[in-house]
């Protein structure tokens, strides 16, 4: 795996490299980065190019750094939300309305990893790994594992 990343750093990180980053959507042959920019979608494509250039390279990884960051934000939010389950965890149905009343908090989480991972090429398949530190991501982890284990449940399906 890459460098791990420190949490109380990605801000700076992000400040640091926007520039870089603005000045790589401008300068990309991939026109997904324009396209995002224009009209802030939340969802970019995945890359399909054989071999990525560097540009395309740094701006996955900026705009994914970017993601977490939004979220690490949030965090309180899911601090609160683990306190309020804790309350109520012998209770499956408070633990139910629990899930849906936190389904679009829990549902940003759900593709969220400790790890960053960047496809570099196709075929040898290579990727770039940069890994944040799980215990700067205690809250995040943790209400993620909760969420979930419920929101998959055929428990919850049925409710």
């Amino acid at each position: 795996m890459g460098k791990i990343i420190e949490i109380k750093n990605l801000s700076k990180w992000i400040e640091f490299h926007n520039k870089k980053f603005e000045k790589s959507i401008l300068i990309s042959k991939c026109y997904k980065w324009t396209r995002w920019q224009e009209d802030n979608s939340i969802h970019i494509f995945p890359c399909v190019c054989p071999t990525r250039n560097t540009e395309c390279i740094f701006m996955e990884t900026y705009y994914e750094v970017q993601k977490i960051h939004k979220l690490i934000q949030r965090e309180q939010e899911y601090i609160e939300a683990l306190e309020q389950y804790n309350k109520i965890k012998h209770n499956k149905n408070a633990v139910f309305e629990w899930v849906k009343n936190n389904e679009k908090l829990g549902v940003e989480l759900l593709h969220f990893s400790s790890i960053i991972k960047i496809k570099i090429q196709q075929e040898p398949y290579e990727l770039k790994q940069v890994g944040l530190a799980e215990n700067e991501l205690q809250y995040l982890l943790k209400f993620k594992e909760i969420f979930t284990e419920y929101y998959y449940s055929e428990e919850y399906e049925n409710y």
